[in-house]
C-alpha cells in the first residue's frame, strides 16, 4: 500500500508542470511602482520612515511603561508578603528609573 502511494505521488510529480507555477514577472517591480516618478518614491520613502520612527518610539514607550508597571507590582507584592529582601532590588530599579527620567519642568 505504501509503495502504491509512492508510485502515485511520483507520477503526479512527473506529470505536473512545476515551471508554470513560478512566475518570473512577479520578481520584478510592480508596474505601479515602476511608473512612479522619483518624487513619488521619495514621498513613499518619507512616509515609511515616519511610520518606522513612530512605531519605534511607541515600542520604546510601551517597554518603559511595562517595566515600571512590573516593578510597581513587584514592590507592592513584596510589601504585601512582608519580605524586605525582595523589595530592595525592586526599589533600587525604581530609583534608577527615577534618576534616569527627565524631571525638569519646562518654563511655560
Amino acid at each position: 500500500m505504501k509503495t502504491l502511494a509512492i508510485i502515485i505521488l511520483a507520477m503526479l510529480l512527473l506529470c505536473t508542470d512545476a515551471v508554470s507555477f513560478v512566475s518570473f514577472d512577479s520578481w520584478q517591480l510592480p508596474l505601479s511602482i515602476a511608473d512612479m516618478s522619483w518624487a513619488g518614491l521619495e514621498v513613499i520613502g518619507a512616509i515609511v520612515a515616519v511610520i518606522a520612527v513612530v512605531a519605534g518610539v511607541a515600542l520604546f514607550t510601551i517597554i518603559v511603561l511595562g517595566a515600571g508597571v512590573v516593578a510597581l507590582i513587584g514592590v507592592v507584592l513584596a510589601f504585601l508578603f512582608g519580605s524586605v529582601m525582595i523589595a530592595w532590588p525592586l526599589l533600587l530599579i525604581a530609583a534608577l528609573c527615577w534618576l534616569i527620567a527627565d524631571n525638569k519642568k519646562s518654563p511655560a
